[in-house]
């Protein structure tokens, strides 16, 4: 609900984009859970777990409908998906291939990276989108530069009305990627993100780990950290990314699927 000038709006919420943010926050309460703690309320379904599994039951349900709807439709004709492919597709064409693992053919497998890329798109979009306008919005001369790459690069394009740029264009615009880096380096989607060690590890300062550790890393903490990006650290400064030296996500196995090489920009 929400309140406008003198009057009250109701507005409706999906069920399903609803059961998607119940799991994320249930999701996030085991992190600061023992595990012996969450692990008995997932066995009395009470609390944060029973929560959870409601939500999941929708999402399982929305999630394992549409693969089936998908499936389907590459089975009528695959000539019509090319005007409506997606990840999803991609991911069910590369079954066919001989050398792809049972797992990868699994609609388990395709629910789990569905979840993946949707719960990606929709923090990268509330959050990182945000911060993005409104550090813009704060810098005139950022916002005056991206139009001016925008001019040198699709000059055809930038008649003053609305329009959709392709993937291919969108990577000829250098300062507006950077821009978008600069803004995630300031204000990280996750700004605090832990892994757990499966073995003895070192590292990168030397400390050394035993398995089963956990370790917390504040992606917030290091987009500020002097020693990493200088003594300008704190200013805004899209023009450290041209040469994209350093990142503001995880790269390699840890790399983040909505990332500013994903096409979310």
């Amino acid at each position: 609900m929400a309140l406008t000038f003198q009057q009250l709006v109701e507005f409706q919420v999906s069920k399903t984009l609803k059961a998607f943010e119940e799991v994320e926050e249930a999701l996030l309460f085991r992190n600061f859970m023992p595990k012996v703690f969450w692990r008995l309320l997932k066995r009395l379904q009470i609390g944060e777990e029973k929560k959870l599994s409601k939500g999941l039951k929708i999402v399982d349900e929305f999630m394992y409908n549409y693969i089936s709807l998908r499936r389907e439709e590459l089975r009528r004709s695959r000539s019509k998906t090319k005007d409506s492919f997606d990840l999803l597709t991609a991911f069910m064409l590369e079954e066919e291939r001989s050398d792809m693992s049972e797992l990868g053919k699994s609609d388990k497998f395709l629910r789990d990276t569905a979840y993946n890329f949707i719960i990606a798109g929709m923090d990268f979009t509330n959050v990182n989108i945000t911060w993005f306008f409104w550090l813009i919005s704060k810098h005139p001369s950022v916002e005056n530069k991206i139009l001016e790459d925008m001019e040198a690069n699709c000059p055809e394009r930038m008649d003053g009305e609305m329009v959709y740029f392709s993937g291919e264009e969108m990577n000829k615009f250098v300062y507006l990627h950077a821009t978008m880096c600069e803004t995630m380096r300031l204000y990280p989607t996750v700004p605090l993100n832990n892994k757990t060690s499966v073995k003895s590890d070192v590292l990168p300062n030397g400390g050394r780990i035993g398995p089963s550790t956990r370790v917390f890393i504040s992606m917030y903490s290091m987009g500020r950290s002097e020693e990493i990006w200088g003594e300008d650290c704190l200013e805004f400064k899209p023009e450290r990314f041209r040469r994209m030296e350093k990142s503001p996500l995880s790269r390699c196995r840890r790399s983040c699927r909505s990332g500013p090489d994903q096409g979310s920009v």
